[in-house]
């Protein structure tokens, strides 16, 4: 039986088909693959290191294309620093992220300390205080302390210790770090809730 002119050409616009299928198939899935091997090479934690681990020293050695930009966003966008004291409070009322501005100040703490003296580390004490007149313990002893309390920061007045705080919004912060400042205190920072609602937690690390 012979096949018809038309038939034979259906026949090959077929074949054709299916030919040129293939390849794109095998084009697409090929620049896919390169893809995603590409992504599985990026160091993640090149990334987490940058933003969250205390900076390592840096030797006179020559740094790698990829070192060299990290260290030139590290000097663009510096991280910010506290005042570094024997003692640290977290104070604020309740149902005002003490327990968020405590956990956050512990953890920074103890990479500093990791980085600049690790020795330190298992003489840390965590608190949360709840007693008043916290200033003659502070003062009397130099065994490092991070306290949470919610009581007034009159108890604990003290040249040793520097103190984060806790406020309803940007007004009450402002305000409060310059009464605070004025009574003696050493504030390192005023967290309030409104910017905390604006940026969350990524805000403020």
């Amino acid at each position: 039986m012979k096949m018809s002119p038309r038939t034979s050409s259906l026949t090959l616009v077929s074949i054709y088909a299916i030919v040129a299928t293939i390849a794109l198939s095998h084009h697409f899935v090929r620049d896919i693959s390169l893809q995603l091997r590409q992504t599985n090479q990026i160091d993640e934690a090149v990334v987490y290191e940058k933003h969250f681990l205390p900076t390592p020293p840096r030797h006179n050695v020559s740094l790698s294309t990829r070192e060299a930009s990290v260290a030139a966003d590290d000097d663009q966008h510096p991280m910010p620093t506290f005042p570094i004291k024997t003692h640290i409070v977290t104070q604020g009322r309740p149902r005002t992220a003490t327990t968020l501005l405590f956990n956050m100040v512990a953890v920074s703490n103890f990479l500093y300390l990791v980085e600049n003296d690790p020795g330190k580390i298992p003489d840390v004490e965590l608190r949360y205080w709840q007693r008043p007149k916290g200033y003659k313990i502070l003062r009397a002893t130099n065994k490092p302390m991070i306290a949470k309390a919610h009581i007034s920061l009159d108890n604990f007045l003290s040249n040793n210790t520097v103190v984060f705080t806790a406020a309803v919004d940007k007004k009450e912060a402002a305000a409060m770090k310059k009464s605070l400042e004025r009574d003696g205190h050493t504030i390192a920072f005023v967290q309030d809730m409104e910017t905390l609602k604006e940026g969350g937690v990524t805000g403020l690390v």
